[in-house]
């Protein structure tokens, strides 16, 4: 439970005759969506959908001289490489996904790779009996309680769900940790609220200001932005921010819901940004119909019938998997599948899309400390 020093709260007069919010209910709200935001998401039996775009920053000095590099050979090997600088040139990498929630323990995610040469989709599967994870050519089998292989703890994968899911329920405000929330103030002007968090002892050379907009009908804040500040000697100099675009509530969920986050680099270029697709609630019937593992004859239940060209069983055995499929023989025993590379890939491609942005801001210049985090994702 975090601990907020009392807001101060400055009134600013404002020509027109608005109820502004009072000092309690501004303090509150601050406090329960800095508590909220750190936690898993609350929503429980629900189906989310949201995209996740990654923008990339492209030497085109770089790029221009490996395209006359790659030019001189019809076969060169560095041709691979040149297509993905060029996708990069081109615009955002794009990843979809799809998310069925019963809780913290206990949920799938489906990332669908818009332009990721190689792979089409990678899909994760967490429950406390079974845990399973597939892309197009690979299927594995895990049994959490007998442990997971070393090179796919999918229990390590929550932050896949909470991260994205957060940032669109609270505005990005988790990207200020609690160490650095020991004082703050506010501005009131009419339903306008500008909340600066000051340098604390464990970070004094930065400090946040949120912009936000109070709504009395509903009785809460909706963050627009979060700007962060280096302080120096000379003053404040603006590093990163967080824009968020639009808010709808979501009545069967009991939550709001920014319709898009956007994360932008100290330059004030765009680095990433979420967008949320909708969400709905789903009967535990469904869920469980969704976490449940497809076999080498039966269909998955929501990608559908599937020819993977290995299954790894790990459930004897979360080292030595079981293998079988098409190009494999049935009954062999090997420390790792080849094909495994491609799920670690899959992962690996979902993981830097998120972490690229949580790096920005949460790691940045030391801007933040992870030690308060609740996630215990590391």
């Amino acid at each position: 439970m975090r601990d907020l020093i009392p807001v101060a709260i400055v009134l600013v007069a404002s020509g027109a005759c608005i109820a502004r919010p009072s000092e309690t209910e501004v303090q509150g709200w601050l406090a329960t969506e800095f508590e909220n935001a750190l936690a898993f998401p609350s929503i429980q039996l629900v189906e989310v959908q949201y995209t996740i775009e990654k923008y990339h920053v492209v030497d085109l000095v770089e790029l221009e001289a490996l395209r006359k590099d790659v030019a001189t050979t019809l076969d060169h090997a560095k041709k691979f490489q040149l297509s993905l600088l060029e996708k990069k040139a081109k615009g955002p990498s794009i990843e979809s996904r799809r998310a069925w929630i019963m809780d913290e323990y206990r949920w799938r995610v489906n990332s669908d790779f818009l332009d990721q040469p190689g792979i089409a989709f990678s899909d994760l599967v967490v429950g406390p009996d079974i845990a399973w994870s597939s892309t197009q050519t690979e299927l594995a089998l895990i049994n959490p309680e007998g442990g997971y292989p070393p090179d796919r703890d999918l229990s390590r994968a929550t932050f896949l769900i909470a991260e994205p899911i957060s940032r669109l329920l609270y505005g990005g405000i988790d990207a200020i940790p609690s160490s650095e929330v020991d004082f703050a103030t506010s501005t009131i002007q009419g339903n306008d609220l500008t909340i600066s968090i000051l340098p604390s002892p464990r970070s004094p050379s930065r400090r946040a200001t949120i912009t936000a907009r109070w709504d009395e009908g509903s009785g809460r804040g909706f963050i627009n932005e979060i700007k962060f500040f280096s302080v120096t000697g000379d003053g404040s100099i603006p590093s990163s921010r967080i824009v968020v675009e639009g808010w709808r509530q979501l009545p069967e969920l009991g939550v709001w819901t920014a319709e898009s986050v956007h994360f932008f680099r100290p330059a004030d270029t765009l680095d990433g940004a979420l967008h949320f697709d909708g969400a709905e609630r789903i009967e535990p019937a469904v869920f469980a119909k969704v976490v449940a593992p497809p076999g080498e004859t039966s269909e998955d239940a929501v990608r559908g019938k599937l020819v993977w060209s290995t299954i790894n069983d790990y459930r004897r055995d979360p080292i030595s998997p079981k293998v079988s499929g098409v190009n494999s023989v049935p009954g062999a025993v090997i420390a790792k599948s080849s094909t495994s590379k491609l799920m670690q890939y899959a992962l690996g491609i979902s993981a830097l899309v998120l972490v690229g942005m949580v790096i920005l801001f949460r790691v940045r210049g030391k801007m933040f400390d992870q030690s308060n985090q609740k996630r215990g994702v590391t």
